[in-house]
């Protein structure tokens, strides 16, 4: 079965899962025959952070000579299968881990024409995000800044132009799509964080050019969200309410939280939560209108009215 989110709200997002509700990610008709009919011709094997996650990445080639890989990530403590991600492997897996309260949260790259995922070990929980410009962008390098909060991507648009791509990983987990701020040409040097706020690109071990983002500034209308747990069930609401609920009594003071999410709007938030506890993907109330202060952005008036640029419309 496949589930997605209606295309007004984003029409590059789906999950996909296999018989045994192991998340398996865009398994095309064309991959499924591919990889029935092909010959394995190489693996590599990586772990988590900490190793609680193994990555076992086997590369198969296909009669016709086109080659797919398959990366399956499971759990070191159990065996169980976390995850099965395929690809086609006309570039080196290109994937980083990012270590929150919630759990190891992995980003990877799919193909060159299916943007990147988004897998939350904990609870199994998998998103796929399209490429937003429709140019088919090719991942060729990923690295994460010293303070977690940005992704520097390089790659290219079917061999050129080459571009370097920098992304907000701040909040836990990722927002998706993954928000840009910055983009600027490359010259197909390997990335390289020098600290938190410049990247660098490198050839071998001499360092070709940089280039200085500044420091990092969260979205000015980012809010913290919980989900709380209690013997009534789990409330998800904003955190600055939580002070407002127990003195109501509508939070008992036994309430322990189970995750907490950043997010620009009550939508962002709701999906977010929704991944963390491995329900459907998450369906905003009516359709997405533009921003009436003229910023560009889209927000729901018949949700939770906020707009990711300008906060609480109405």
């Amino acid at each position: 079965c496949r589930r997605s989110v209606p295309e007004s709200l984003l029409p590059s997002f789906g999950i996909k899962m296999n018989q045994k509700n192991v998340p398996l990610l865009y398994e095309r008709e064309s991959h499924r025959e591919l990889w029935d009919t092909s010959e394995p011709i190489g693996e590599e094997n990586w772990f988590s952070p900490g190793r609680r996650y193994s990555m076992e990445y086997e590369v198969r080639k296909a009669p016709c000579g086109i080659e797919i890989g398959c990366c399956e990530i499971a759990d070191c403590h159990d065996g169980t299968v976390v995850a099965r991600l395929m690809r086609d492997h006309y570039t080196a897996p290109q994937f980083v881990w990012l270590s929150r309260s919630s759990g190891l949260i992995l980003i990877w790259a799919s193909t060159y024409e299916e943007g990147y995922e988004i897998l939350h070990c904990g609870t199994k929980s998998l998103v796929h995000v399209d490429e937003t410009d429709g140019h088919h962008f090719i991942w060729t390098d990923c690295v994460l800044s010293p303070d977690e909060n940005r992704l520097a991507v390089g790659g290219c648009h079917w061999t050129c132009p080459y571009e370097i791509r920098i992304f907000d990983v701040s909040s836990a987990p990722p927002a998706f799509p993954l928000r840009e701020l910055a983009s600027f040409p490359a010259t197909e040097g390997i990335l390289k964080w020098a600290d938190c706020d410049t990247i660098c690109e490198m050839r071998g071990d001499e360092e070709r050019t940089r280039h200085r983002l500044g420091p990092f500034v969260p979205l000015a209308t980012m809010r913290k969200w919980g989900a709380w747990d209690s013997e009534d069930g789990t409330l998800f609401v904003p955190s600055e309410r939580i002070p407002e609920l127990r003195a109501s009594g509508m939070l008992s003071d036994e309430a322990v939280l189970r995750h907490e999410v950043s997010a620009a709007t009550g939508e962002q938030a709701m999906m977010q939560h929704h991944l963390l506890m491995g329900w459907e993907a998450y369906q905003p109330q009516g359709p997405k209108c533009s921003c009436p202060n003229g910023c560009g952005a889209e927000y729901y008036p018949s949700g939770y009215g906020d707009c990711p640029i300008c906060g609480h419309i109405g």
